[in-house]
Formats: C-alpha cells, structure tokens, sequence
C-alpha cells in the first residue's frame, strides 16, 4: 500500500520534466532566484557584526570603511540582480501559465474523441481547472521547490554559523563558577534541548502544514461547487429568465447557504482548531528553545568566549534557522499534496490521442459509394449496443432522410462516418475500402456537418466558414451564396 505520507517523487519529476518542455528558462530563473534569495541576508549579518566588533575593538577607520564599502556594495548589487530575477521570474511565469493552458487546450483538440465525452475525462478537467485557484497547479510545484530548495540552503549557511560559536571559542580558558559554559558537558546539554527542540518542531510545523495542504486540495472541489452556484447559476444572464419565470431564487439561496455552512464548520473543525492547539504547542517548544540558546550565548558572551559581533551572528542566524525550517516542512507537505494532485494532469495528458491513419489518397474523380456493414456500437462507458447490426449503402446524389427516436443512434450514425469514433463490430467502407485506410485530412474533407448542438464561434462570418485564417473572398462568397446567405 502507497505511504501518502511520503513525496511522490516521480509526480515530481514529471512535473519538472512537463516544465521544462512548455517554458525551459522558467526552471533557471527559479532557481537562480532561490539561491540569491537565501544567500542574500547572510552576507550583510557577518559584514555588520565585523563592523560591530570593529568599533568596540581596534576601530581601524580603514577596516571600518572598506567593510562599510563591501556591505553597502553588496545590498546595491543584489538589490539589482534581485529585481532582474524578481521582473524575469513574473514575466516568466506569466508566459508559464499560457503556454501551459496552451498545451491543455491542444491536447483536448488533439485527443480522441471518444475521450472527449467520457465522463472521467471532464472530471480530469474539472481537478485540473480546479488546481490554480487551490495553489496545486503544475506552478505552484515548482514554487514549493523553490522555496523548500531556499529553506535547505538556508539551513545549511544558519548551522554553519551557529558551529562557529563553539569552535571560536576553544582557546578561552574560564575558572571559578563559570568554568562549566566551557566545558563539553554544557555544550551537550545544549545540543540535546536543540535536537528535541528542533524534533517537537518539527513534527508541530509537519502538522501545520499538512494542515494546510490538506485544506487547499479540499478546496479543488469546493471551488468548482463554489463557481457553479456563485457564477454559472446566479451571476450567467441565460439562466436570468428562468431563476425569475419559475421563482427559483429560494432554491439557489439555500443551495448556497447550505454550502456556505458546511463550508465554515469544516473550515472550523478540521483547520482552525486543530491549527490553535498546534502553534500553541508550537510557541511553548520556540520559547523553551530560545531561552536555553540565549542564555548559552549570554553566558559564553559574560565569559569573554564570543565577541559581541558574534552575538548579533548567533542571534539571527538561530532565527534564520527556525524560520528556515518551518518553511521547509510547509512548503513540503504542500509539495506533497500538490504532486497528489498533479496526477490528474499526467493522467490527462496520457489520454491517446485520435488515430489519423491511413495513407490512402481519395481520388476526386470517383463516384463515392459508401456502405455500413454489420456495423455494431456501444459508448465505452456502456454495456448496451446503441446500433446493432447496421447494413445501409449510401450512393451518389442520393437523398436520405434518417428518422428515429431520441437515443436510436442517428448521432452515433454521423459520429461513426466521420471517425470519430470506430465500430465495436463491423465496418465502414467507402468505394469498398475501409474508411480507416484513408488519408483522414482528405477523407473528412469530403463532408459539411452540421449536428444539432453546433456551435458559432466568437469570431468573424469568414472563420465561422472556412476555419481557417487564410480565407480567400471569392471562395468564401461562393459559400455563402450556396448556402442562400449571399444578403448578409
């Protein structure tokens, strides 16, 4: 059985592997981004506590004016690559989310179309569509391992300073009662309250986190609810006539007031309480920690063990370290949920996509006889035959009218000419071949469809015609006049 609480490192992987093929520089800036982002406010805390211990030691005016000189050169020249990344990453991500939606949208063009209709595949659609307003999208991915990556270089560059402490200090001898600041019993006390600290830690922000994953991905469905009683039914004008022909007001309310209730109680029950109790717990084991480690530093500072400049290092760097891994367990389980849920986009994308084969050329010349025969189909959702044994010949400058009940097949009928969908049993044949063994560009080419859900498309008459962005005046005249719309 699959540990969900371990990473899902093959979403991630493929996720990274996704981004890298819709928006390759995406990638560079993001991580470039985080390594100047972690490195950043360590080099001015070093600079500023050698200045510090520079005023209160020698005060050798040119030491104090080239420190001063590199730390304000450092601010000035991070301060300027920070905003290139910051302008490169917002511009990047920008052209990130189009191109991704790009990509679905030609997938959903180019896949098959029995996929199309299936119920699982609008589902898939629904969780993808869903993810970007719950911060789970393939985006937020490479955010949370941006910022993990900052915290764990964070945490890195936070411990080594804090090491410095105790190795500064070996050659510092203290007698009389303070003698046991120095000694390796201290030091050992101290690292015990550090690790079980930093364990109670982090099993409290593990929580937290969790916590919130947990909340956003509970979202993906509460906000399709949420877009569809808020926008689709009360706010989409089509539906204006008949919420107030059929007083359906009071219905919608309360359909919306039933969601919002249920939305607060889960909301309270299963985020807001659980996370008061965690960060109280959270903050008794950072004031503990705190009070041990400040009254160390103190302790080794009153012993003359670490300059005053040392101080201002430990200090923050603790700080820098506790911060660091609490983001680096947040942004991890959020990584975590957000893989769980990327798995609907690497299912989408697997979709087959539709079969053109054929390379058979249609002869323009010919005249065109085709012929269902046997031709048996279900849906592949389905277990009964929606056409059953179908033998029909169609030949040319015939006229044929087909009839029937709502659900007899006369769709399917058209969808199954048009390959669209293939035959569970039998086959289509035009002049006696195959249909499948022709060229498909040149074989839909041979027909005009229009079935009764047809759609305009918000663009001019010339692309409702043609589809195409090249269309010649002439030719679209000429169709229009066929078709007995030439006074438009």
């Amino acid at each position: 059985m699959k540990n969900k609480n371990k990473l899902n490192v093959s979403s991630v992987a493929q996720a990274i592997k996704k981004l890298r093929e819709i928006r390759k520089p995406y990638i560079r800036v993001l991580f470039g981004n985080a390594i100047l982002q972690a490195v950043r406010p360590f080099i001015p805390i070093i600079l500023s506590a050698r200045i510090l211990d520079e005023l209160l030691g020698d005060k050798n005016l040119n030491t104090l004016l080239t420190l001063a000189f590199l730390l304000v050169g450092f601010m000035f020249v991070t301060h300027i690559i920070s905003s290139y990344f910051t302008k490169r990453y917002n511009d990047e991500s920008k052209m990130l989310i189009n191109q991704y939606y790009f990509e679905l949208s030609k997938k959903s063009m180019k896949m098959s179309y029995e996929y199309i209709e299936r119920k699982e595949t609008m589902d898939l659609l629904h969780q993808i569509e869903g993810a970007s307003s719950s911060s789970m999208a393939i985006w937020n991915i490479a955010e949370y391992l941006q910022k993990g990556t900052l915290a764990v270089i964070e945490i890195l560059i936070a411990v080594s300073l804090i090491l410095t402490m105790f190795t500064s200090a070996r050659g510092v001898v203290v007698s009389g009662e303070m003698a046991f600041i120095q000694s390796p019993l201290a030091f050992a006390a101290l690292v015990v309250i550090v690790l079980i600290g930093l364990y109670l830690y982090s099993v409290l922000q593990g929580k937290l986190g969790e916590t919130a994953a947990n909340d956003m991905k509970g979202q993906v469905g509460g906000n399709r609810i949420f877009g569809y009683l808020f926008f689709h039914m009360s706010n989409n004008y089509e539906n204006g006539k008949d919420i107030r022909l059929y007083n359906a007001q009071n219905l919608i309310h309360s359909k919306m007031k039933k969601f919002i209730e249920g939305n607060y109680y889960e909301c309270d029950e299963f985020f807001v309480k659980p996370n008061i109790k965690n960060y109280s717990l959270l903050n008794i084991v950072n004031v503990m920690m705190l009070v041990a480690i400040y009254i160390f530093i103190i302790l080794k500072a009153y012993v003359g063990a670490i300059t005053v400049g040392a101080i201002f290092i430990q200090i923050n760097a603790i700080m820098r370290l506790y911060d660091s891994v609490g983001s680096f367990l947040t942004q991890y389980n959020m990584l975590k949920a957000a893989c769980e849920h990327f798995k609907y986009s690497i299912e989408f994308f697997n979709l087959p996509e539709a079969k053109e084969s054929g390379k058979k050329k249609i002869d323009v010349d010919e005249n065109y006889v085709i012929k269902f025969e046997n031709v048996s189909f279900k849906y592949p959702a389905s277990e009964s035959l929606v056409l059953e044994n179908l033998n029909l010949t169609i030949t040319p400058g015939e006229r044929l009218a087909v009839v029937g009940m709502n659900g007899a097949g006369k769709t399917t009928m058209i969808k199954l000419l048009c390959r669209l969908y293939e035959p569970t049993k039998g086959k289509i044949t035009l002049n006696g071949i195959d249909i499948n063994e022709y060229d498909f560009d040149e074989y839909i080419d041979m027909f005009a469809v229009v079935f009764q859900d047809f759609k305009l498309f918000s663009f001019g008459v010339d692309k409702n015609v043609a589809f195409n962005d090249n269309v010649l005046e002439h030719e679209l005249v000429e169709s229009l006049k066929n078709a007995g719309l030439s006074n438009i």
